[in-house]
């Protein structure tokens, strides 16, 4: 599976590409064992890099899920019923897809070294400290991530409830499945159909959370150097 063009641009972002050189001084001593005993700098990296692989591995995920659906698609050997198939890759990327919002802010907290515990209030108490510090730069990139959301939850939210599955494409898939009258033209443009408009769909998401990233990353470099030169005069 290819990555796309955004993913590859996030890869390379110096964010992310300066704490992965440092990965096994981050995580191996010198004579190759797990490194347990860590500088505040080192510690402070350490706790960045993990979020952000984190939201990496989320964004891929939800890339290999539209890239499973695209192979049903294509498949003609398909075993199990299309509409079943359909629902869970639909089903997995929405409700997998708001991951990237709360490991946002996680990096937030990890960046800004809040030390907030990582419970259900995490969201609200990063919200207040951000407007107690006036920190307008992270103001914006969480906007843009309310943008990105607001496209996303309602979708997540209809499914949760099972009303998205009224979709006349799909119940129709269910139905022809059921009574066996899928070797007919009717069944394939219905399945091509709701396929090619539920692929588009997850791909513009995916391209909208990568760019997304791109610009925290870009946004929230400043002050992890920021905190890491004070750290580094603590060692």
């Amino acid at each position: 599976m290819k990555s796309t063009l955004e993913q590859l641009s996030v890869e390379n972002a110096t964010f992310i590409k300066s704490l992965r050189k440092r990965t096994l001084k981050l995580y191996v001593t010198k004579s190759g064992k797990p490194r347990t005993r860590l500088n505040e700098k080192d510690l402070y990296q350490r706790n960045i890099l993990e979020v952000c692989c984190r939201l990496h591995s989320t964004i891929n995920t939800l890339s290999l899920s539209r890239f499973l659906l695209e192979e049903e698609f294509k498949s003609k050997n398909s075993k199990g019923n299309k509409g079943d198939i359909l629902r869970y890759h639909i089903e997995y990327f929405f409700i997998k897809v708001t991951t990237y919002r709360d490991l946002i802010f996680k990096l937030i907290n990890q960046v800004y070294d809040f030390e907030i515990e990582e419970n259900m209030s995490l969201k609200k108490k990063i919200k207040k400290q951000i407007k107690n510090q006036n920190l307008s730069e992270v103001t914006t990139l969480l906007d843009g991530l309310d943008t990105i959301m607001e496209k996303i939850i309602p979708i997540r939210n209809k499914i949760a409830h099972g009303s998205y599955y009224n979709d006349i494409d799909l119940l129709l898939i269910e139905a022809m499945n059921i009574t066996k009258q899928t070797d007919n033209n009717e069944y394939k443009n219905t399945i091509k159909r709701f396929n090619l408009t539920s692929i588009f769909f997850m791909y513009s998401i995916e391209l909208m959370l990568a760019k997304h990233l791109k610009f925290v990353y870009k946004t929230l470099l400043p002050t992890r150097r920021l905190i890491e030169k004070k750290k580094t005069k603590h060692n």
